[in-house]
């Protein structure tokens, strides 16, 4: 029989232990493969839109398109690390960004180009940012809320206002700008694209700050190694009855 084939494996198992210590060391595989199984710990999202009303911008090449009312709607992690150097300022790393803009037939479609919150309340500005965490070459702005009202620590995204939200009609707004200097057009994944140096100032943005869970699977260190104790243990103690069986039976 072959040393490596399964059944030399059968074979060795069978003749090592009785079937009684068999079924116990089959059950003990299975609770630790249960309690090596991923659990679930909660990771804390942050979800923010940023609502804009109608404005006119190069669309697909196409100049003085009207885009409508629209939603930037984009993820970031409350654990996200600071990208911006400046102490008044932060930038965290998005996880995903939509654009929905109904007008031109876009719903919550996916922005291809790395995304980055910008946090600056103590001007009351908040802003999606594409291509640069500290250039504003490309960015969706909202503006003039109360200083501080949104977030207590612009490079500490624990700080933020998890139930925030906000409109602004006065006459120093929103701001979209797309590929001004050196930044590239806004691409989204149903092939569209927005440039042409677009930097517009408009008036009428909303804003809206929501907490969202979602589960992450997690092995507690400690779970697993002590299942694998168990089994061990057992089975040292499995071995050393059969020894003494052995040894027993060769001494009558």
């Amino acid at each position: 029989m072959k040393l490596l084939s399964p059944g030399f494996f059968r074979w060795r198992f069978a003749d090592r232990f009785s079937k009684g210590s068999r079924t116990v060391i089959a059950a003990l595989l299975v609770i630790m493969v249960a309690c090596l199984a991923p659990t679930v710990a909660q990771a804390g999202l942050i979800q923010i839109e940023i609502g804009m009303p109608d404005v006119s911008v190069n669309f697909n090449g196409i100049p003085n398109t009207s885009i409508g009312p629209h939603y930037f709607r984009f993820l970031v992690d409350e654990a996200a690390t600071d990208l911006e150097p400046h102490d008044q300022m932060g930038a965290f790393q998005t996880i995903s960004a939509t654009l929905t803009a109904s007008s031109l037939g876009l719903s919550g479609v996916v922005i291809l180009n790395q995304t980055y919150l910008f946090t600056n309340p103590y001007s009351g500005q908040l802003a999606l940012r594409y291509d640069s965490p500290t250039r504003f070459y490309g960015q969706f702005s909202a503006y003039t809320f109360d200083a501080g009202s949104y977030m207590s620590d612009p490079n500490d995204l624990s700080t933020i206002n998890k139930s925030f939200t906000s409109s602004n009609s006065a006459t120093w707004g929103g701001q979209w700008r797309t590929d001004i200097g050196a930044a590239l057009p806004l691409r989204l994944a149903s092939g569209d694209f927005f440039g042409g140096g677009i930097d517009r100032v408009i008036k009428g943005d909303t804003v809206s700050i929501s907490s969202v869970s979602t589960a992450v699977p997690e092995i507690h260190p400690a779970t697993g190694s002590s299942a694998i104790s168990l089994v061990a243990g057992v089975l040292a103690m499995l071995e050393q009855r059969r020894r003494r069986g052995l040894k027993a039976v060769l001494a009558g």
